[in-house]
């Protein structure tokens, strides 16, 4: 088996202790680390491979990432496999209108 982490440049070797199994302040300080990459596709494969409670800790993480970069810094590839995607492009269309 290929070590999925590794042939991305992802080591669970982390400079400092995170842990991801669950908890809130956990899930926020491993989506603020993965923070320190720069891509958004990065930050989200940098926290799935913190292991664990990955789908929390890549979902907190991926919003944050998208926050700071926009809808366009989203690979058009993961856009574009995203299941019911009219719905939440419906949703998102609605709430940029409630902020405006």
């Amino acid at each position: 088996m290929t070590n999925w982490c590794g042939t991305h440049g992802y080591s669970r070797a982390q400079p400092m202790v995170i842990s991801t199994l669950s908890f809130v302040v956990d899930c926020h300080m491993s989506a603020r680390w993965a923070m320190q990459h720069q891509t958004y596709d990065d930050v989200v494969l940098a926290a799935i491979a913190l292991g664990n409670d990955t789908d929390t800790t890549a979902c907190v993480a991926g919003g944050i990432a998208g926050l700071r970069g926009g809808l366009n810094e989203i690979p058009a590839r993961w856009r574009d496999g995203l299941r019911s995607r009219e719905i939440v492009d419906d949703l998102a269309w609605k709430l940029v209108a409630e902020r405006s």
